[in-house]
């Protein structure tokens, strides 16, 4: 541990007290997600990147898809562990409902279509 020593006057040596241990009690947590995936996460207009930032309150960073590494971006939150663990399951939950593939037998593809179209 090292000590640190504040002065000044006791309100502002409280306030500078807070934002150290504020500072200090953020961590900051990367993990990647597939490019393609960005803007469900980023919402329109930026609509849901902060949803996730208010309700978490953790600081959420897309990489930019310039900077994409084999079809994945990072994603970097800073905040309390909480809200990082919080914003990261909402993601993660997010991209995961946007496509799921299997297979199924060429020959049953028209019953999963329907007659123009009318069962997808």
């Amino acid at each position: 541990m090292i000590k640190v020593t504040l002065r000044g006057k006791k309100e502002g040596c409280d306030d500078a007290k807070q934002i150290i241990l504020d500072l200090i009690s953020k961590l900051t947590e990367e993990f990647e997600i597939p490019e393609d995936t960005c803007g469900v996460v980023i919402g329109k207009g930026g609509s849901k990147i902060k949803e996730i930032k208010s309700n978490t309150g953790v600081d959420v960073i897309l990489g930019s898809r310039d900077s994409a590494v084999d079809g994945m971006i990072k994603v970097t939150l800073r905040g309390k562990k909480e809200g990082c663990d919080d914003a990261k399951q909402i993601i993660l939950d997010l991209i995961s409902k946007l496509t799921e593939e299997f297979e199924i037998p060429e020959d049953t593809c028209g019953v999963v279509i329907g007659k123009g179209g009318s069962k997808i």
